[in-house]
């Protein structure tokens, strides 16, 4: 159990954090989410065209699906990071109300907590070597290359929906420029979401600390909207690993099915995690319910050791209190959006393992 003490020490700042959340400072409209999607697609795609134009190879730039792809890709993400932070932050307070602590102080302990979840310094930490990472590809792809692995060539360092034009010699540090940015940009934005999901999970673990309510019942519905938020997030994640299989589609190898691999998995773990950690929050509340009413039945049994009628009124209160509550706090529905886009993000992978067999 988290102290009063703790809570306070960590409720440093008792305002929102919502507000100084860098990326909300650049996306501050509370635009819909296909709004916010079209509205950073169209600005990706034509910072690099007009790049592309400058250092004249605008013909390539636009026979290239990639650059489409990729600026479809990041401005989903970027939409979606704009639309979670302001839901998230309103979900963690509301169940402040499963918990014995007053809602003051476990309101500034979710700010408490939000502002290390939101800060561009922590996210940086996580986001900067994926970034770094797919930087290092892209030089690899334009001066490195081919390049061998396990004895295969890598030849998703050079993806089919980029024409061959793009690596050509012809103004090749202005075109390496361009992909390396959006390569950043990719890595900044699965950096960040992955930063997210962490570290609200580590919210969620500390939150399990504090002391829930004896209503198992009341727990599981306050945490209804909170788990179907990480659903959600976990259903779009893994069907964004097919976006992925349509870019390494014609260039199949041992380092695609690696990549691939891991974004299903984090789908995976994105759903199990939060989903672990709130129904074990059910349970505690249970349990608690269970060892109090327990203890009143024996109680009540001592007194009432001569009286049927208060013993028969003590074992129905005893059985009805026990009685095995269900701890998974999921909604079906939700469950099989996020089973479905399991299933097609290891099919995903399946399809990649079985195009890198058939060409080796």
């Amino acid at each position: 159990m988290t102290e009063k003490g703790d809570i306070r020490r960590l409720a440093k700042h008792p305002a929102t954090p919502v507000d100084d959340f860098w990326v909300l400072k650049i996306m501050p409209f509370d635009f819909s989410q296909p709004v916010w999607w079209l509205i950073v697609t169209c600005l990706v795609y034509s910072v690099g065209f007009l790049a592309a134009i400058l250092s004249s190879w605008p013909g390539a730039y636009v026979a290239s699906p990639a650059f489409a792809l990729g600026a479809a890709g990041v401005g989903w993400v970027w939409a979606v990071i704009a639309h979670r932070v302001r839901d998230a932050y309103v979900l963690y307070v509301n169940v402040g109300a499963v918990y014995e602590t007053p809602e003051d102080e476990f309101k500034h302990f979710v700010s408490a907590e939000h502002r290390e979840v939101l800060s561009w310094r922590k996210q940086l930490l996580m986001a900067g070597p994926i970034a770094g990472l797919l930087a290092a590809a892209a030089w690899i792809a334009f001066f490195r290359s081919p390049v061998t692995l396990f004895g295969q060539n890598i030849a998703s360092l050079r993806p089919w929906p980029f024409q061959p034009e793009v690596y050509s010699s012809w103004q090749i540090l202005p075109k390496f420029g361009v992909v390396a940015g959006f390569g950043v940009l990719i890595g900044l934005s699965i950096g960040i979401t992955l930063w997210l999901m962490v570290r609200e999970a580590k919210c969620i673990a500390r939150m399990n600390k504090l002391t829930p309510v004896r209503l198992s019942e009341v727990v599981r519905g306050r945490l209804s909207p909170l788990a179907d938020f990480h659903t959600r997030f976990a259903t779009e994640w893994s069907m964004g690993v097919a976006l992925f299989l349509i870019l390494f589609w014609q260039t199949p190898d041992v380092a695609s099915i690696g990549f691939l691999a891991l974004l299903a998995l984090i789908g995976l773990a994105a759903f199990i995690l939060p989903q672990w950690l709130l129904s074990r929050l059910v349970r505690r509340s249970y349990e608690r319910a269970c060892a109090i009413t327990l203890k009143a039945y024996e109680d009540q049994e001592m007194q009432s050791s001569s009286d049927s009628t208060g013993r028969v009124a003590a074992m129905a209160s005893f059985r009805s209190a026990t009685t095995p509550a269900k701890h998974g706090v999921y909604d079906i529905g939700g469950l099989i959006l996020w089973l479905v886009s399991q299933v097609v993000a290891f099919t995903c992978v399946a399809i990649q393992v079985a195009l890198t067999v058939k060409g080796s």
